[in-house]
Parts: C-alpha cells; sequence; structure tokens
C-alpha cells in the first residue's frame, strides 16, 4: 500500500479486498464494501456472482467432476485417480454441486 501512495495512486482509489475464505458471498462482500463498485461504476444486481466463482473455480475441480459425470461417483476412486487426498475430492464435487457442475 505504502509503494502505491508513493507511486501517486491515490487513497481512495487503492483497494483492499478480503479474500481469506474462498467463498462467494464472503468475497462478493468484500468487493461491494470497498470503492471497487464506486470506481468501476456498477452494482451488485449488474454482476452475474455464480459464473465469477465458475470462472476462477480451479480446473482441478472441474477435473474431479469431469470424474464424477463420466461415472466414477466414488471419491477415493477418484482422489486415487487424482493422486489427492478424498478430503479434497469430496469438497472439490460439493463445490461442483454448488456450482451446476456436478450433473446428477
Amino acid at each position: 500500500m505504502n509503494l502505491a501512495l508513493s507511486n501517486g495512486i491515490a487513497k481512495d482509489h487503492y483497494i483492499i479486498l478480503d479474500c481469506s475464505k474462498s467463498e462467494t458471498n464472503y468475497i462478493k462482500n468484500s468487493i461491494m464494501s470497498s470503492n471497487l463498485p464506486k470506481l468501476l461504476d456498477f452494482t451488485e444486481d449488474q454482476i452475474d456472482w455464480n459464473e465469477c466463482n465458475r470462472f476462477a473455480t480451479s480446473s482441478r475441480i472441474y477435473e474431479a467432476c469431469n470424474y464424477w459425470n463420466s461415472g466414477t461417483k466414488d471419491c477415493d476412486d477418484i482422489a486415487s485417480i487424482m493422486k489427492m487426498h478424498k478430503a479434497t475430492i469430496r469438497k472439490y464435487i460439493k463445490k461442483g454441486k454448488e456450482l451446476d457442475i456436478i450433473k446428477e
């Protein structure tokens, strides 16, 4: 922040977003409570927050969801294929359901 300010960035144009939680509503609230909407002239209802989340979602989540959608409906099996922990795969599948990536 100090470097930006010392290089002429106005304090009201310096945006700090709290993205400490990877949850759409948490990040959305951080964005909407900042000066960003004012600076970029947008309102909350002009943003497709689900599409933003989909875009930002890791390709690994899409990979796990593709295995699920292709018939591998066991998180242990997907974890083995992807060489990841089954708890991570469960989290990915849950996220995929929230984003309507999972086809059931």
